[in-house]
């Protein structure tokens, strides 16, 4: 039995091989954030074979990371995959349980992207809220660079951290809203190798490992200054890349602010969460700025 906390909850998991024991150690376990214990468990099983269908469920398609996933919807219940290789979420307000069945072989390219979206969904109904962003920090205050894919959230990180700041996420980050702290959830800067010839010429090769998709990763323990693993929120940046203008912090209209919270956040799986974002959204906008930066002609303005 695999057992840990997750940024105070309860993660407990049955698996059967140590493959997958190290998958979750490697995504979900960062014993560098130790908050208080908070009264929620998530229980993790793998099954022999799939569990029966829940009654009156109904099909929808879900987007992790630009990957299609097929779930099958009851009440509070959703079901990834098929007889073969799939996981199971049930969501409730005490715990959330997961079930798995066909890890092995090629189940696990269903298995394990549901299994990533099921433990974020149940991490979220324990209260906390994911954010897919870079966010840099800058004596303790934390700025979230947020915008679609491709608009340069990790090189405006790269270039924050060389202007000064301390990364503490490249891509992925837990808030909470009670108390505003940002969880670094990733191990280190990842950069297309044109980015890296472009704003780290200077750093050694050696630094840099190539993952999957082309990526260059430098892990944060290979930074000449060690990076910040929390921070207060202070700030939301919705990047725009426009280099027919110059780099600038513009004001950014709360109608786009909330968008770009939501696109931020992503939009749960459970209805009640997703009204407890809709609070959560609206306290935010409150409580911290949120800002246009434009990546445009010249330097950032960091």
């Amino acid at each position: 039995m695999l057992s840990f906390p997750v940024l105070g909850r309860s993660l407990s998991a049955a698996v059967g091989s140590a493959e997958l024991e190290a998958w979750i150690r490697a995504h979900w376990w960062f014993p560098e954030h130790a908050p208080e214990p908070y009264p929620y468990d998530i229980r993790v099983e793998e099954l022999s074979g799939p569990p029966a269908l829940e009654a009156g469920s109904r099909e929808e398609v879900v987007q992790l990371h630009r990957v299609s996933l097929t779930c099958r919807v009851g009440d509070g219940v959703w079901t990834f995959g098929d007889e073969t290789a799939g996981v199971r979420l049930r969501v409730g307000a005490e715990e959330s349980r997961v079930l798995l069945w066909g890890t092995e072989g090629d189940g696990a390219r269903v298995v394990l992207p549901a299994l990533f979206l099921a433990l974020n969904e149940a991490i979220r109904a324990s209260g906390l809220v994911p954010l897919h962003g870079s966010v840099a920090v800058r004596d303790g205050e934390a700025t979230v660079f947020a915008g679609r894919s491709g608009v340069g959230k990790s090189t405006t990180l790269f270039q924050a951290f060389r202007a000064g700041w301390e990364p503490l996420a490249e891509d992925f980050a837990w808030l909470d809203p009670a108390s505003l702290v940002v969880y670094g959830w990733d191990r280190g800067l990842r950069l297309w190798p044109e980015a890296r010839e472009r704003f780290a010429p200077d750093l050694p090769a050696h630094l840099f490992r190539t993952d999957a998709d082309g990526k260059l990763f430098l892990a944060y323990d290979a930074l000449e200054r060690p990076p910040a693993r929390t921070g207060t929120l202070r700030r939301l940046a919705l990047l725009e890349r426009d280099e027919a203008r110059p780099s600038a912090w513009e004001p950014l209209e709360p109608r786009d602010a909330v968008r770009a919270w939501w696109e931020a956040a992503g939009v749960p799986l459970h209805p009640g969460t997703r009204a407890s974002l809709a609070r959560e959204i609206a306290g935010l906008l409150t409580r911290t700025a949120a800002s246009r930066l434009v990546l445009g002609a010249g330097p950032l303005p960091l």
